[in-house]
C-alpha cells in the first residue's frame, strides 16, 4: 500500500472486500471492509506483513473461537 499510494491502499481494500462477497453474509462483508481498512493502514504505518498476519491471526481466532456471532 506504501508503495501504490491512496489508489493501491482503497484497490487492496477493495479486494479485500471482494473476496468476502461470495459469502453473502453482510456483516463478514462489513467486518472485512473495516478489517481490511485497518490492516492497509497498519502496513502504512509499520511496513510489516507480520504485524498484520499476526493481528489477523488473533482477529481470527477471537471473532470465530472465542467469541463467535451467533450460532
Amino acid at each position: 500500500s506504501a508503495v501504490y499510494g491512496k489508489r493501491g491502499t482503497i484497490a487492496a481494500v477493495a479486494a479485500y472486500t471482494a473476496v468476502h462477497l461470495a459469502t453473502a453474509n453482510f456483516t463478514l462483508i462489513m467486518a472485512a471492509f473495516i478489517c481490511g481498512t485497518f490492516w492497509a493502514l497498519l502496513y502504512q504505518k509499520f511496513n510489516s506483513i507480520w504485524i498484520n498476519a499476526i493481528s489477523h491471526a488473533i482477529w481470527a481466532v477471537a471473532i470465530f473461537i472465542l467469541f463467535p456471532l451467533g450460532g
